[in-house]
C-alpha cells in the first residue's frame, strides 16, 4: 500500500465517537490511504437460499461510467483516470488509476463532510476488483478490495456494492466493511430510496432474478427486508422521490413497485399489480426517472410534458417516454435505420431529454436533444470503431459534458441553462447538491430551496455572520483550535462547494472571544472580517483565497468595545462602538469608518440630541450610514452623511428590538424590528430623506435576519427558517420553510437569490447549515421548459410577472391584496391604493 497524506483530524474523531456507540473497533490511524479487504460474507451470515440464476444478461453496455458532479465540480473520466474540472472551466484535480485498471462506475454523494472521501470509483485491475474512495479534488483517501466490478452506489453512511448473491457494505469514511447481506440469487446493483431528508436514504433497493428485495437499517448493519416477485428478471431500478420506484427487465419491460409509504411485502406475497408495460427493446443504461415535474426534483420542474411523472429510457434505434401513473407514452422516438444505440441519459432545465450517450453500429457517435416537439443532433463524432458517450453532465449555463468511451470530453453548448448554478443530471439541484431539504409546495409561488448542507464536519464552530461577494458566500465565526476558540471564516461557491474554510489563530488574543461583526468584500474581491476584542477592532484582510494581506489592530482609545460593524459598497467597512469609563459630557459612543486598505479613519461620534444613544446595527450605503439603536424615546433610526453628519432621525414607536438593518441602492433603509408585547415581526421603510413609511407586519412570528437583492427586493429569514420574499415596497410575500429543528441564524442576498443561515435548535448548539434558495418569483414553475432564459415584462409594486413552462407565454398577476405598495398605500386588485 502506498503512502500519502495524513487522514484529516475530522475523520479520526468520527472513528473515535462510532467507538463510543458502540459501532465496533476500528484499525489505529495510519498515514496515507487505507486499503480495505472485503471478504465474502461471515459463517453467521447464514446461507444465501433460493436458487443462483447465474449472472446478469449480458447487455452490451456502455463501458465508460457516467462522469458525477459534486457540487460545482464535474468528474470526468479519461484515458487512465479521471480529471475534476469547475465550473469556470478551472482543472481542480487529478486522479490516475492504477496501472491497467479501468473504471466500471462513479458515484458522487455531497452528503459527507469536506475533506473526506464523497466520490467511489469502482475499478476492474489486473488483480481483480477494488472501489475507491476520492475527496472533492479526487485525492485518493482510501481504496478496498471488493469480490465484484460491478459500480457501487452510495447513501446513509454506506457504500454498497453487489456481489452475486450478496451485497456488502463498506464505511464511506475508510472503507471499512460495515455489513454484509445474503440474498436469495445474484444482485443488481443497489439504489438507495427516500431522500437524504429520510432516514439518511439508508433504505435499498436490489433485483434479484424474478423479485425486489429491501435492505433495511439494523443498528450499524443492513438486514433483508420485504420482497416483491415481479414478472420480469429486474436489470435496472430507478426511483425518483419518496414514492416513486420503477424496475426494468428481461423480458423488456417496466412494473412500478409499490409507493414508499407502503414497504414491500415479506413472502408469501401476490406478485406486484402495479402498472406494467413492454418497451421496444432492451434497456443500455441507467433509467432516467423524472418524478414531479412541478418540483425540484425533475430538474427545476423544466420538463413540462410529464406532470406527475415520467420514465425516460432508451436501447437500440428507440427512446421514449411513459408517464408513470398509467404507463401512457409520452413520446417514443425511433431512429430508424440510423441504429443509434442509447447509452446515456441527462434532464436539462429547458424540457429537453439529453441522450448524449449513443453510438453507432457503423461507427461514430452523436449527441441528441429530444423532447415530444422532435430531436436534435447537437454535436457528431467521425466514423470509425465503435464508440459510446457516456450520461453527460450539463451545467448552469447550458454547456453539456460527457466523456468518450474512446478518449477525450466531448462539449456542446445547449439551451439547458437555468437561474440555478451547478450541474444538472438526473436528480435536479435539491438532490444532487448536498441533504436535500424540506419537501414543500414549490409552484405556483414560494421559493425554490435548492440545496442544504453542513459548513463544516467539526462540531465546534458556532458560524455569526455572513456577507455576499458577487454570486458567492462569505460566511465567519467561531471554531475550537489548538489554543481554545479561534477567528474561522470560509468562501463558497454558489452551488454550495467550499472554495475555502480556515481558522486564523492569534496568540495574543484570549480563548472565548465575542464572534465576529462582520464580513465583506474589498476591491478586487478582497475580504474584510470584523471581531472585536476587548481593547481594541481586529481587522482581517484576505486575499480571494483566503490568505492573509494584513492583520491589523485598530481603535485609538483603550479600552474599546465594539458593538456593530458592516461593509460598505465602495468597499471597506465600519464600526460602531463605545468607550466604557469616558469621563461626563464626553460621548461614549463611536462610528468608526474603516478604508478599502484597511485603515481606520476618523472617528464620528454618535451623538443624540434628546440624551445618551446607545448603538444596536450599523449599515452603509454609496452616500453615507443608517444607525439603530436605543435613545432616550426609544428605539431610532438614524441617517448621516459619509462624514458623520446627522441627516435624519426617526423613532420607531412600539418597536422593542432590531433583528435587521439593510440600505438599498437608493437610498431605502429597511428596518426589521420585532414588536413590544406578543410575538409579531414589523417592517419600516426609511426613504433616502428620512420619510417613514410602514411595511407588512406578521404575528406570532419572531425575525432573525434582513438581507437586499442587489436587484431590488430581498428577503426576511424568521428563527424557524421560513423564508419570505420581499418587494421594495415592503410586501412580505407566502413563506418556504427552509429547514426543521434549525434555528435561524443570518441572511445574505447574492444575484439571482438568497443564502441562509441556520444553527441547531438547542440555544449555543455547535455547527451550522447553510441552505441556498432562489427569491421573489423564481421558483420551479418559472425556470422551466419553454421559460428557460425568458424574462418577463410586467413586473409592478401590485403585479408579478408570470411565464406560462409549455409555451413560453409572459403574463401578469395581481399580487395579493393588502400587500404594502408604498407611503401609505397597499394593494387592492392588482392597483396601489390608499389605506
Amino acid at each position: 500500500m502506498g503512502r500519502g497524506d495524513a487522514a484529516p483530524a475530522d475523520a479520526a474523531r468520527r472513528r473515535r465517537g462510532r467507538r463510543r456507540r458502540g459501532l465496533g473497533r476500528r484499525p489505529r490511524r495510519r498515514r496515507g490511504p487505507r486499503r480495505r479487504p472485503v471478504d465474502a460474507a461471515p459463517a453467521d451470515a447464514g446461507d444465501a437460499g433460493g436458487v443462483d440464476a447465474g449472472p446478469l444478461p449480458d447487455l452490451d453496455t456502455c463501458a465508460e461510467p457516467a462522469p458525477v458532479r459534486l457540487f460545482e465540480r464535474a468528474f470526468l473520466p479519461e484515458p487512465g483516470g479521471l480529471a475534476v474540472i469547475g465550473l469556470d472551466d478551472a482543472e481542480v484535480g487529478r486522479r490516475a488509476w492504477p496501472e491497467g485498471a479501468t473504471p466500471t462506475g462513479l458515484a458522487a454523494w455531497p452528503g459527507r463532510p469536506l475533506g473526506s472521501a464523497q466520490v467511489f470509483a469502482t475499478l476492474r485491475t489486473a488483480a481483480g476488483c477494488r472501489i475507491e474512495g476520492l475527496d472533492e479534488a479526487a485525492r485518493l483517501r482510501w481504496f478496498a478490495d471488493v469480490p465484484a466490478c460491478q459500480p457501487a452506489t452510495v447513501g446513509g453512511a454506506r457504500v454498497l456494492v453487489a456481489a452475486g448473491g450478496q451485497v456488502f457494505a463498506l464505511d464511506p469514511d475508510d472503507g471499512g466493511a460495515r455489513a454484509v447481506v445474503a440474498l436469495p440469487a445474484v444482485a443488481t446493483t443497489p439504489v438507495a430510496y427516500g431522500g437524504l431528508d429520510e432516514n439518511g436514504g439508508s433504505h435499498w433497493y436490489v433485483g434479484v432474478t424474478d423479485a425486489v428485495v429491501e435492505l433495511v437499517p439494523a443498528g450499524a448493519d443492513l438486514a433483508l427486508g420485504g420482497r416483491a416477485p415481479v414478472d420480469l428478471r429486474p436489470t435496472h431500478l430507478a426511483v425518483g422521490d419518496a414514492t416513486t420506484a420503477v424496475v426494468l427487465g428481461s423480458p423488456p419491460g417496466v412494473v412500478g413497485l409499490p409507493e414508499r409509504a407502503q414497504p414491500l411485502a415479506l413472502e408469501p406475497a401476490p406478485r406486484v399489480a402495479g402498472v406494467a408495460f413492454r418497451l421496444p427493446g432492451a434497456v443500455h443504461t441507467a433509467p432516467l426517472v423524472l418524478p414531479r415535474c412541478d418540483g425540484l426534483d425533475a430538474n427545476g420542474g423544466s420538463h413540462w410534458w410529464c406532470g406527475g411523472g415520467a420514465l425516460v429510457v432508451g436501447g437500440d434505434g428507440w427512446l421514449g417516454a411513459w408517464r408513470l401513473g398509467d404507463g401512457t407514452p409520452i413520446f417514443v422516438e425511433d431512429q430508424g435505420d440510423v441504429a443509434l444505440r442509447v447509452s446515456g441519459l441527462a434532464a436539462g432545465r429547458d424540457g429537453r431529454i439529453y441522450n448524449g450517450g449513443s453510438h453507432w453500429r457503423d461507427g461514430g457517435w452523436r449527441v441528441r436533444a429530444s423532447d415530444p416537439a422532435g430531436s436534435e443532433a447537437l454535436v457528431a463524432g467521425p466514423s470509425g470503431p465503435r464508440a459510446c458517450v457516456a450520461s453527460p453532465l450539463l451545467d448552469g449555463s447550458g454547456r453539456l459534458w460527457a466523456s468518450l468511451s474512446e478518449g477525450g470530453v466531448i462539449r456542446a453548448q445547449t439551451s439547458a441553462g437555468g437561474l440555478a448554478a451547478g450541474w444538472a443530471r438526473q436528480g435536479g439541484d435539491a438532490a444532487g447538491s448536498g441533504a436535500a431539504v424540506t419537501p414543500v409546495a414549490v409552484c405556483p409561488g414560494g421559493d425554490a430551496a435548492l440545496f442544504a448542507r453542513r459548513l463544516d464536519p467539526v462540531d465546534t464552530l458556532t458560524p455569526a455572520v455572513a456577507g455576499a461577494l458577487g454570486a458567492d458566500l462569505l460566511v465567519a465565526g467561531q471554531r475550537e483550535g489548538d489554543r481554545g476558540s479561534e477567528l474561522w471564516a470560509a468562501r463558497l461557491h454558489a452551488d454550495g462547494a467550499v472554495r475555502w474554510s480556515r481558522g486564523f489563530p492569534d496568540a495574543m488574543l484570549d480563548p472565548g472571544l465575542p464572534p465576529p461583526l462582520a464580513v465583506g468584500p474589498l476591491a478586487d474581491d478582497r475580504v474584510l472580517v470584523i471581531q472585536p476584542t476587548p481593547d481594541f477592532m481586529r481587522l482581517l484582510r484576505l486575499t480571494p483565497d483566503g490568505d492573509i494581506l494584513a492583520d491589523l489592530r485598530v481603535g485609538s482609545r483603550v479600552p474599546h468595545v465594539a458593538l456593530a460593524a458592516t461593509t460598505v459598497p465602495q468597499g471597506g467597512g465600519a464600526v460602531v462602538g463605545s468607550f466604557p469609563g469616558v469621563a461626563d459630557g464626553q460621548p461614549d459612543h463611536w462610528l468608526f469608518p474603516i478604508g478599502d486598505d484597511g485603515a481606520q479613519g476618523a472617528e464620528v461620534a454618535l451623538t443624540d440630541p434628546l440624551g445618551p444613544f446607545a448603538p444596536t446595527h450599523v449599515a452603509a450605503w454609496a452616500a453615507g450610514y443608517v444607525i439603530a439603536g436605543r435613545a432616550r424615546d426609544g428605539l431610532v433610526v438614524r441617517g448621516l452623511s459619509a462624514a458623520g453628519a446627522e441627516r435624519w432621525r426617526v423613532p420607531l414607536a412600539g418597536q422593542a428590538s432590531v433583528a435587521g438593518l439593510a440600505v438599498d441602492a437608493a437610498g431605502t433603509t429597511f428596518v426589521l424590528t420585532t414588536v413590544l408585547g406578543p410575538d409579531a415581526l414589523a417592517l419600516t421603510l426609511i426613504d433616502a430623506g428620512g420619510a417613514p413609511s410602514t411595511g407588512d407586519g406578521l404575528a406570532d412570528v419572531l425575525p432573525a435576519a434582513l438581507a437586499l437583492d442587489p436587484a431590488g427586493g430581498g428577503a426576511v429569514l424568521t428563527k424557524d427558517m421560513d423564508l419570505y420574499p420581499l418587494s421594495a415596497a415592503g410586501a412580505l410575500d407566502p413563506p418556504t420553510h427552509l429547514a426543521d429543528q434549525t434555528r435561524g441564524l443570518g441572511l445574505a442576498a447574492v444575484p439571482g437569490g438568497v443564502f441562509a443561515l441556520g444553527q441547531p435548535d438547542a440555544e449555543g448548539a455547535p455547527g451550522a447549515t447553510l441552505i441556498r434558495a432562489d427569491r421573489e418569483g423564481r421558483t420551479s414553475c418559472a425556470a422551466a421548459g419553454r421559460c428557460v432564459g425568458v424574462a418577463c415584462p410586467g413586473e409592478a409594486p401590485c403585479a408579478r410577472a408570470t411565464c406560462a413552462p409549455a409555451t413560453g407565454a409572459c403574463g401578469v398577476a395581481p399580487r395579493d391584496d393588502g400587500q404594502a405598495c408604498g407611503p401609505g398605500l397597499v394593494c387592492q386588485a392588482g392597483a396601489c391604493a390608499a389605506r
